[in-house]
């Protein structure tokens, strides 16, 4: 299977990991319940990381304790490596504190995710690298369950063994489902969303290659696709 696949790859590459967990959340009555869960760099050195080594992670495997009732978890990373204001974990005390990045995501049928075998995602020491992890939790209870708890989270695998490349999650469209304000779910509609030249080839100063694509569409719409138009060599996966 793929988590076999993925588990085999990280007993030969990984060092260590750190599990990231929502500490047996008491999920509430409300249809929609969002919670927020920070993990300080100094919280990361408690679970585990080494403090002083520039790391890349190498794999991200989900950890789910309440498939039924969480409708998606995402992680933010952030350059901060202080304490947070008043203990806050608020996002936009997070943000103004050192930048928010979407870093990983999980929404129900995720498996675990494997960088490609040139390229981690910075953690540790370093101007570009994450220092401290938000996650944000959408529980779902339209069916009034009660006395249930939620311990999920996310196993971050990484390696002191820097690669060639650094890996990031690049957004486009309308990854929010928002439609800056205009009705979804009115019908049946088409919604078209383009990222043109003139955008990529002023944020994208080398070649980028796309090694894996995830689609958001919150229950939305019936399908979606994504199409890349462009004059050079690229692979998804």
């Amino acid at each position: 299977t793929e988590e076999d696949v993925f588990a085999d790859e990280m007993a030969q590459e990984a060092e260590g990991y750190i599990d990231l967990i929502m500490p047996n959340h008491p999920i509430s009555l409300d249809e929609t319940e969002y919670v927020d869960l920070c993990f300080t760099h100094q919280d990361l050195i408690n679970l585990g990381m080494p403090a002083d080594v520039p790391l890349h992670i190498i794999g991200f495997e989900p950890l789910i304790d309440g498939a039924k009732n969480l409708h998606h978890l995402v992680m933010f990373g952030s350059g901060f490596d202080g304490d947070l204001p008043n203990g806050s974990c608020d996002q936009t005390a997070v943000a103004m504190s050192g930048g928010l990045a979407l870093t990983w995501g999980y929404a129900p049928g995720g498996v675990p995710w494997e960088m490609p075998d040139e390229a981690g995602v910075p953690l540790g020491p370093g101007e570009d690298s994450y220092k401290m992890f938000y996650l944000n939790y959408h529980y779902d209870n339209r069916w009034q369950d009660t006395g249930i708890t939620d311990s999920s989270g996310v196993r971050i695998y990484y390696t002191s063994r820097k690669r060639q490349y650094d890996a990031g999650i690049l957004q486009l469209g309308d990854p929010i489902v928002q439609l800056a304000g205009e009705p979804i779910g009115q019908g049946l509609v088409r919604h078209d969303f383009n990222c043109p030249s003139s955008c990529t080839s002023f944020n994208f100063r080398e070649e980028v290659t796309v090694y894996k694509e995830v689609l958001h569409m919150h229950e939305k719409a019936s399908s979606c696709s994504s199409k890349s138009c462009i004059d050079i060599p690229y692979f998804i996966l």
